[in-house]
């Protein structure tokens, strides 16, 4: 459903959430490997609001033609690399065309996008029974912190949102730390339990998961960069190497993409503590 919008000399302006939603109802017409350029994604979210909101194109302007507002267009930068970083595109659609400004939807991407709204969080129930589906085990102190993130972010409240969320982060990764120190292969990740800051720890865990990724299921392998890259996006941008505040502050849009890639954090954690704690 399209929230109200901001309409000015003749255009229409929408939230990063509706710019996402369009781009996953274009993207989910599309095969698993196939994709297509970056304009032309661009067209088709344009096209998507021209017909839910009823509007007629200009006068000798067709649908194939529709554009989104200068607002739109910049926030839709944003979009883009928000569903790359998610894994749900990747650049390159073969190999005439293998960088950006094309694309291609990834296998992960079709599995995400067969729900009705991929990351969409109606309210904060909603946002709990997403966090859920992806992690039945999900711990209850995570679900708490992550409610209360996103919470704070309806309120307006971007620093408090942002370090709930790196708290729940933080929360997730150290459960995965207390499975791994319970496995056998425990020795192999030592000095991920001994760095002071949990940037160092992070990195440390990181480096040897990339030395032994090999041994992973295959399934766990899919798209692991993508996800911890999500992690310390958030970490990295409110905590120093020495793990003190940075005092920066994001803007809301970056807000809510950090909650929508908590989602599939969240899942990829809790696969990898369930192999931990199995084996």
């Amino acid at each position: 459903m399209i929230s109200q919008k901001v309409i000015e000399a003749g255009t229409v302006q929408h939230s990063l959430e509706e710019l996402r939603q369009a781009a996953c109802s274009v993207l989910r017409k599309t095969r698993p490997g196939s994709g297509g350029e970056y304009k032309g994604l661009q067209t088709g979210v344009a096209q998507f609001f021209a017909a839910q909101d009823g509007h007629s194109p200009l006068l000798g302007v067709s649908h194939a033609q529709e554009r989104l507002s200068i607002a739109d267009a910049n926030l839709f930068v944003e979009v883009f690399w928000g569903l790359f970083r998610e894994g749900i595109i990747t650049l390159g659609m073969n190999d005439e065309s293998p960088n950006f400004p094309w694309y291609r939807l990834t296998e992960y991407g079709m599995r995400v996008l067969s729900n009705p709204d991929p990351y969409y969080f109606a309210d904060v129930a909603h946002f709990e029974e997403m966090l859920v589906a992806r992690a039945p085990q999900i711990d209850q102190v995570t679900i708490v912190y992550a409610k209360e993130a996103y919470q704070a972010l309806r309120c307006g409240n971007i620093l408090a949102s942002s370090t709930l969320l790196g708290i729940a982060t933080e929360h997730t990764f150290d459960l995965l730390l207390e499975a791994v120190a319970d496995h056998p292969a425990c020795s192999l990740f030592v000095k991920a339990f001994h760095e002071p800051g949990v940037l160092g720890r992070l990195a440390a865990f990181k480096a040897v998961l990339d030395a032994n990724i090999t041994q992973m299921a295959p399934q766990l392998k899919e798209d692991l960069e993508l996800r911890f890259m999500a992690l310390l996006s958030v970490m990295w941008t409110f905590r120093t190497e020495d793990d003190h505040p940075t005092g920066k502050i994001i803007d809301r849009q970056q807000a809510y993409l950090n909650l929508q890639l908590f989602v599939p954090y969240i899942g990829r954690m809790y696969e990898l503590i369930a192999f931990f704690r199995t084996r």
